[in-house]
């Protein structure tokens, strides 16, 4: 399989994101998405994926409080 292009990672996490309706953490979509992927560089998919919360509605929402 060919490396994957900044839209179609996009994509990729999009579906992955919708599919974890309890939220998923950066880290794990990074993963999940270069274990299918694993031509593609990691750094460009943590790259595409960075602003995804921005782009889905209610995307950039955290639940759970971090210690301070």
């Amino acid at each position: 399989m060919a490396k994957l292009t900044g839209p179609q990672i996009r994509e990729k996490a999009q579906a992955i994101v919708a599919e974890n309706p309890g939220g998923i953490r950066f880290g794990a979509l990074k993963e999940r998405i270069l274990q299918e992927n694993p031509e593609t560089n990691p750094h460009t998919i943590g790259g595409s994926i960075v602003g995804l919360g921005k782009e889905i509605p209610g995307g950039d929402q955290q639940t759970e409080s971090r210690p301070v």
